[in-house]
């Protein structure tokens, strides 16, 4: 693989391909290009005859752009022996369960899903039946050939028919009218070959409900009057479906998506509308998803959110976990957690942010639980990535079990964070940034700083942590100033 070829503008971010709908990587253009090149790299990868056809399952979750993202990779990958199965709308880990449990059927998976972020933005995840999601390798080799592909005049009838349907946000906003009842499948001009290249799956929500009823007690939600806050995404109709299952009372919010109101002031990144909400109607505890359903916040009956850190120190108590020697969080993770874990004897481990760098550190420590503050809860008995709902479940059978409906935890060490919104992600190992940053952490003393960017999103995260709280607080606030101006001149 040479330089040359992985010398354009990055496409895989902490977590898959993601950017705003319309812009670069996520034009038509490059759609299509993104569909033939995941096709050449699933050839190269699963196909050991000529015979052999890719099997390819395919779910989404409830933004209006998903229909067309989805017609742009199937006119890519429908050009290589594939057929494709669609199962629409669906949470993220379904279908990586639906791609482990079928391993010998399905090759690999992709989802197109944003996570937690705005309906203009989208994403794409692709997910291998053996190893989850794709390790640095495999993105390296489809970038490599989404590279080296060009589009002529074998696609240009497929690049007109999807780019009818709006090549940018505005222009797909005001050609469709939002109803996520009715996302419409591939349209039968981009399918190319025999009928059945091409079918909707409609079975995987169901499928879905019945694999996580049978982890549980029929009767474990009995008598709990349960919110949920659905994020207007792709859990808005198996969530319910599987709390009233096993005999919760449930009452919903931000369960009626119309293909833009997705995560809009709601979900795991917006919970004071669940905690407003659940003191109105004194329920027992809430749960907030987020767009795709890998995330996740619990809401005490008092009103307090628990974030991820929060929610692996109550599974570390659980009977399936509690023998477990050690914890996978990530460098994200609260000090406070640490020193909570390390009491009982287990010990924290610290990996990189991003749910597979969690998943990754598990497998090589053989650990059962991890996760990370933004609400991944990985449980590697059960799955290879965060599964909101079934994390839910698993954080009521353990607290039913401590008696601890106040989902009580730990002292936390005081936390700062600042987001800064920046043009371009600039090299932080450049002296000039190092110096900065060095400055700040000398003065920090005993506590931690992190500065990153996010792997989804053009931010640069800050972290300080102290047990000087106005110390952190001072520290994050002037290290933020200054890189702001550094990193926008």
């Amino acid at each position: 693989m040479t330089e040359k070829k992985l010398s354009g503008l990055k496409i895989f971010g902490t977590d898959g391909i993601r950017a705003r709908f319309g812009e670069f990587p996520l034009d038509n253009e490059s759609i299509i290009k993104l569909g033939l090149a995941i096709g050449q790299w699933a050839q190269e990868k699963y196909v050991t005859n000529n015979n052999q056809t890719l099997n390819i399952l395919i779910g989404h979750d409830t933004r209006i752009s998903c229909d067309s993202i989805k017609q742009g990779l199937a006119a890519g990958l429908l050009t290589h022996n594939a057929i494709i199965r669609d199962a629409q709308v669906i949470p993220t880990p379904a279908i990586v369960k639906f791609i482990n449990n079928k391993c010998d059927y399905f090759n690999f998976g992709i989802i197109i899903t944003a996570s937690h972020n705005p309906y203009q933005d989208n994403g794409i995840k692709i997910v291998d039946s053996k190893i989850g999601k794709l390790d640095k390798s495999d993105e390296d080799k489809i970038t490599e050939f989404f590279y080296s592909n060009t589009i002529n005049s074998r696609y240009l009838k497929l690049k007109d028919s999807i780019k009818n349907s709006g090549n940018t946000q505005q222009e797909h906003d005001t050609k469709c009218k939002c109803s996520c009842e009715n996302i419409s499948p591939i349209r039968p001009e981009l399918i190319k070959g025999p009928n059945d290249q091409y079918k909707i799956l409609e079975t995987l929500q169901e499928e879905y409900v019945k694999t996580i009823t049978r982890y549980f007690k029929k009767d474990l939600l009995k008598n709990i009057k349960i919110a949920l806050d659905c994020a207007n995404g792709a859990t808005y109709k198996v969530a319910p479906e599987i709390f009233k299952q096993l005999g919760a009372e449930i009452l919903l919010i931000s369960h009626t998506p119309d293909g833009k109101n997705i995560n809009q002031d709601c979900g795991s990144t917006h919970p004071e509308n669940l905690q407003k909400f659940m003191l109105n109607n004194s329920c027992d505890i809430g749960f907030a998803f987020d767009g795709d359903g890998d995330r996740i916040a619990a809401i005490s009956k008092n009103g307090q959110t628990k974030d991820g850190d929060d929610i692996l120190c109550i599974l570390s108590q659980h009977p399936e976990y509690k023998k477990q020697t050690a914890i996978v969080g990530t460098i994200m993770s609260n000090y406070g957690l640490e020193i909570y874990l390390n009491k009982y004897n287990k010990e924290l481990i610290r990996a990189n942010v991003g749910d597979k760098n969690v998943c990754k550190e598990m497998v090589n420590k053989n650990l059962l639980v991890g996760g990370e503050p933004s609400g991944h809860i990985v449980l590697r008995d059960y799955l290879s990535c965060g599964d909101g709902i079934f994390a839910a479940l698993k954080i009521i059978e353990s607290i039913k079990h401590a008696d601890n409906w106040d989902l009580n935890t730990f002292e936390r060490t005081p936390q700062i964070t600042i987001n800064i919104k920046v043009k371009e992600k600039k090299d932080l190992n450049e002296p000039k940034f190092k110096e900065i940053i060095l400055k700040y952490k000398n003065k920090l003393n005993n506590g931690r700083l992190i500065v990153r960017y996010s792997g989804t999103e053009n931010l640069l995260r800050i972290m300080t942590e102290s047990n000087d709280e106005n110390l952190a607080r001072d520290i994050c606030n002037n290290l933020s100033k200054e890189l702001a101006q550094e990193l926008n001149n």
